[in-house]
């Protein structure tokens, strides 16, 4: 009985404190999901910007992607392409973005020669916390950054096992305490069908 007791007051430490822990963490991801979903008209780029330009040669590429990735690595930038932010305007001037936590870069591509225009912006605390939903993925397509920003990885990692006991523990303590009525058992039905129903319609349409 004892024993019994020791291990309940374990799993009720590991719910209260595991999910106290993640709490910066969850806020970081929620906040950094509503700006990929709906893009607030309150995260603006910062004032600061510089205007340089480079010059090199890029062998030609037919992947857009692969050729954006060549500019960047040869301006020694680091940092994601965002496939929406990149135009031609009227004068058949190709522009694309390079956007890593604190900064935008804005590149075009010369028309002729080897020269190529930049401009710099330094961004907000709001934006730096926005990016950070993505490098949670281990600076995918980021090209190589410096270690502060890879180390991100390893702290989403650890919290991700976190939130996934949290998750184990409460479902656990929701079965000991509520799982005798039969309306709990609709609500929690209702919760795992609707998120498998969700992912098997996306994956039918995909």
């Amino acid at each position: 009985m004892r024993r019994r007791g020791r291990w309940k007051s374990v799993l009720e430490r590991v719910h209260v404190y595991g999910g106290l822990f993640s709490v910066g963490f969850l806020i970081t991801f929620g906040f950094s999901a509503f700006v990929h979903q709906h893009h607030p008209g309150f995260i603006k780029p910062g004032n600061r910007t510089v205007y340089w330009e480079d010059s090199f040669q890029v062998p030609a590429m037919t992947d857009n992607l692969e050729f954006k990735h060549a500019v960047r690595d040869s301006l020694g930038l680091f940092g994601h392409t965002p496939w929406w932010e990149d135009y031609r305007d009227s004068a058949g001037v190709h522009h694309f973005m390079i956007t890593r936590p604190g900064k935008q870069y804005w590149v075009t591509v010369p028309g002729r020669g080897n020269i190529f225009q930049i401009k710099e912006v330094r961004t907000g605390v709001l934006d730096v916390m926005n990016q950070l939903h993505p490098l949670a993925a281990g600076m995918q397509g980021h090209g190589s950054g410096p270690f502060f920003i890879r180390a991100w990885r390893f702290v989403s990692l650890p919290m991700a096992v976190v939130l996934l006991s949290v998750i184990l523990v409460t479902i656990h303590l929701w079965r000991r305490r509520w799982s005798g009525k039969p309306g709990n058992w609709i609500i929690i039905t209702i919760a795992l069908v609707f998120p498998a129903v969700l992912l098997i319609f996306i994956w039918l349409v995909g």
